[in-house]
């Protein structure tokens, strides 16, 4: 090995910087998470000369930061079949704690009509006073697997979900968790969302605004992976 690579969180603070001590060349990639700014994470080991800095977003390229590409060149959407109803939608919250997403399942309940087969992965939501099907956490293949076998997934706005919708070939609902509501710390998600409708590759609503319109929206559409030269 002559490389280590980070994309972000506080695990890289503690170890990427040591790696040179095994001499081995640290690289720090900057999660897709934060497109306004680099990350806490990245502002700190931008200070460290002997630690490249990658963004994924040309408009944080300066001073250190460096921009070659972004994850998200690989992938473009592409219309697929005529619009028709989903006969099978996966609803992922995320679980991270302490944050509940309920708006989402309200809105889900609200709008999916009854024979529609509908699975939630709820985290830490509560939902134990509704008649769903629901499971609060999932392993990573049975989440995989959940993706792949639903027509539309409608997600909170968090990357790696995002990734997964795309790698398995779908345009995900995206709906960002917000902080006036107690759902996550701020709201970079409506970020990560914003991004992703930009590029064509989500539907982004609010909690309170996405409708059974759209889920039949993102089932006439699929993603494919570009060729990467």
């Amino acid at each position: 090995m002559d490389a280590v690579y980070s994309t972000g969180a506080a695990l890289a603070l503690a170890g990427l910087p040591l790696s040179r001590l095994a001499g081995v060349r640290p690289v720090y990639i900057d999660s897709l998470a934060r497109p306004s700014a680099p990350s806490l994470t990245g502002r700190v080991l931008s200070h460290l000369p002997w630690v490249p800095v990658y963004t994924q977003y040309p408009q944080n390229a300066k001073g250190r930061w460096r921009y070659e590409h972004s994850l998200l060149d690989r992938f473009e959407a592409t219309q697929g079949q005529s619009m028709q109803d989903p006969r099978r939608v996966f609803v992922t919250l995320g679980t991270t704690k302490p944050w509940q997403f309920r708006r989402l399942v309200d809105r889900m309940h609200e709008i999916i009509p009854a024979n529609v087969k509908v699975r939630y992965q709820t985290g830490v939501t509560e939902v134990s006073d509704l008649d769903i099907d629901y499971t609060s956490m999932m392993s990573d293949e049975e989440f995989q697997a959940e993706i792949a076998a639903a027509d539309v997934v409608v997600t909170h706005s968090g990357v790696g979900t995002f990734i997964s919708c795309l790698s398995a070939g779908k345009v995900p609902v995206m709906i960002p968790r917000r902080a006036s509501f107690d759902e996550h710390v701020d709201d970079h998600q409506d970020q990560i969302a914003s991004v992703a409708s930009s590029r064509g590759l989500a539907l982004r609503r609010e909690a309170h605004e996405v409708t059974f319109e759209d889920l039949r929206t993102v089932r006439s559409l699929s993603v494919r992976q570009r060729c990467q030269t």
